[in-house]
């Protein structure tokens, strides 16, 4: 077996214990191929991909650092690792970068299609993702994933029947992830004119203590105007982790849809004093502020949001941008206020649609509760 054969397959063998979640030792066999130096360049990207699925971030991001720009001679392979893990990094101008310079040099590669098409998708650019989701699937017609990502972009792009027909495709498969699945299907269901069935497929989403499912669920439930039945299912979900930051604020966005000023301002404290740092927290703070806890509080809270995500271009960036906007729009700034609210449309298109600046349910203003399955709209633990 020539030498490069012998490399190819010790690669493919690092990559196999990435994908089976044994990153110490993918990270420890990629350090040692890096010594050897025509397989510098593709162990660097798997040591890096490694490091950030195993949650090291300031590794992944040094190791990304000597790995440098893409090269030409870079295999599609090598630029699929380089651009997944800025993925995972959840920095994805890099990742577009990288994994569309993959399938220019590799047009067919069906890993590098799904994940380009996963990146645009996870800022918005729907339209943009929907054939590299589509040709994926293509590609991979036996894989869950796939037909789930295809779903979830068209549900995006309001394609709902068609949403349907990939969540069909996915639902026999194994290889995907079924929490995702399940909230995926059920908005569609939601949004076919099935809520029953929506609800009670989160109801057993619920019972398996599935990630999302209690978002999900009382979301739906205070749309259809079945206020004390979402309270019920957040307030129960907090007698079991009252200091649960992401169900804090989910109960204070339902209080203030309630009218409940004062307990939406009392949960927001409680959350904000277990993450001070929470870009998403002071957003939601800003927004209360601005309409019942006076303009001083609010213009505090969006200058703090602007300030914490000023490194940032992902969807949580574009909400704190819609929050200052909605803040310069009631101090009648509305000038200012329209500049605000395009540069988060620049950053994250599909998230809204631009209102006019004079009504004081524009950008942002509006609630989750209002319209639960308002497309793209994340929370304060989204992030990019």
């Amino acid at each position: 077996m020539s030498s490069a054969a012998t490399l190819d397959r010790q690669l493919a063998a690092i990559n196999q214990k990435i994908y089976a979640n044994n990153f110490s030792e993918a990270m420890e066999e990629a350090e040692h191929l890096r010594n050897i130096a025509e397989s510098n360049r593709a162990a660097t990207a798997l040591l890096a991909l490694a490091a950030a699925c195993s949650g090291d971030r300031d590794r992944a991001i040094a190791v990304l650092d000597e790995f440098g720009q893409e090269e030409l001679s870079d295999r599609a392979e090598v630029l699929l690792a380089a651009g997944s893990t800025w993925f995972k990094l959840g920095e994805m101008p890099p990742a577009i970068r990288l994994l569309a310079l993959a399938i220019t040099t590799e047009p067919e590669h069906p890993l590098a299609t799904a994940r380009l098409g996963a990146c645009l998708l996870a800022v918005g650019r729907v339209h943009e993702a929907l054939p590299h989701l589509k040709k994926a699937a293509e590609l991979m017609t036996n894989s869950g994933g796939s037909w789930l990502n295809l779903g979830r972009g068209l549900l995006m792009a309001d394609r709902v029947d068609e949403a349907m027909e990939a969540l069909d495709r996915a639902e026999p498969l194994k290889d995907k992830e079924e929490n995702i699945y399940r909230m995926t299907r059920a908005e569609a269901l939601y949004r076919s004119g099935e809520p029953d069935a929506a609800e009670q497929l989160l109801r057993r989403s619920l019972e398996l203590k599935q990630e999302g499912a209690v978002a999900a669920l009382s979301t739906q439930l205070a749309a259809r105007g079945r206020y004390d039945d979402a309270w019920q299912v957040l307030r129960e979900a907090l007698d079991q982790t009252p200091e649960d930051v992401k169900l804090l604020e989910m109960a204070a966005e339902l209080a203030q849809v309630r009218g409940r000023f004062g307990e939406a301002e009392r949960l927001l404290n409680l959350a904000l004093a277990n993450e001070p740092d929470n870009a998403g927290l002071w957003i939601r703070r800003a927004m209360l502020s601005s309409r019942r806890l006076g303009m001083k509080k609010g213009r505090e809270a969006a200058d703090r949001a602007l300030e914490l995500t000023i490194d940032e271009q992902g969807s949580t960036r574009a909400h704190a941008l819609s929050a200052h906007a909605h803040l310069l729009a009631d101090e009648e700034r509305y000038v200012e206020a329209e500049a605000a609210y395009r540069e988060a449309l620049k950053i994250f298109p599909i998230w809204f649609c631009l209102r006019p600046v004079r009504d004081r349910r524009a950008v942002g203003g509006s609630s989750a509760f209002d319209e639960p399955l308002a497309q793209g709209v994340p929370r304060s633990d989204s992030g990019g």
